[in-house]
């Protein structure tokens, strides 16, 4: 039966899936139909495809050993190389955490510590808005989803007075200053009858006005 030996867990590859050099010298693989949760690959001798047994000695726990020795009281072996277990980079746009690989070797590297909150940048939520997302690690060391958090805003200045046609509100483009702008739906902004504007009936120009109910009155054929 073909055989091949590994000294080191980076030489134990199938396909995209990275195993652990276990101590009989063969190749292992997730595998959580076995009490260990490995099973050797296709290449290990007699052991071929067979689960690979526990073995505990109080060892280093490093990468490429099957020793479940010096877990820490999350179950994981602080020092384990995260980075060979094939992690591969940034999530999220932040940086893997090496905090170890599981005692029993049945998961991908810890990324974080349970119960570990990370805050994230500020992301705009409206005009003149920010709000700041979180994440949090679960019990299986993994980053959970971003949460956005609540949206809050930075206007300043004096609160206006707006009319039944507005709202108070706020642009960047006005330096964040608070003003009255229109409300969904509204055609206008009344302002007391003061909005007006200049508009085309049958040829001929004449003048608009916004009325209470925040729509446009009839063009009135005047000059403008």
């Amino acid at each position: 039966m073909p055989s091949r030996t590994c000294t080191d867990g980076t030489q134990c590859k199938r396909g995209s899936e990275l195993g652990l050099c276990e101590a009989t010298g063969y190749c292992g693989f997730i595998d959580p139909a076995c009490p260990s949760g490995r099973r050797y690959g296709e290449l290990s001798g007699v052991l071929t495809n067979q689960c690979v047994e526990s073995v505990t000695d109080g060892g280093s726990g490093k990468f490429g050993d099957t020793r479940a020795g010096g877990a820490d009281l999350y179950g994981f072996i602080p020092g384990a190389d995260a980075a060979a277990l094939g992690d591969g980079g940034a999530q999220d746009g932040l940086p893997p955490v090496d905090r170890g690989v599981r005692a029993d070797q049945s998961a991908l590297p810890c990324m974080c510590t349970p119960g570990e909150r990370q805050t994230g940048a500020a992301q705009e939520c409206g005009d003149c808005s920010e709000q700041t997302p979180t994440r949090q690690c679960g019990q299986d060391c993994q980053w959970g989803a971003w949460v956005p958090g609540a949206c809050n805003s930075s206007c300043s200045g004096p609160h206006p007075t707006c009319d039944s046609c507005s709202r108070e509100g706020c642009n960047a483009s006005t330096n964040c200053k608070r003003a009255c702008v229109k409300k969904s739906g509204a055609a206008c902004a009344w302002n007391n009858g003061t909005t007006f504007r200049c508009c085309s009936a049958g040829g001929q120009r004449g003048w608009q006005w916004c009325l209470p109910s925040c729509v446009w009155s009839p063009c009135e054929a005047h000059a403008c």
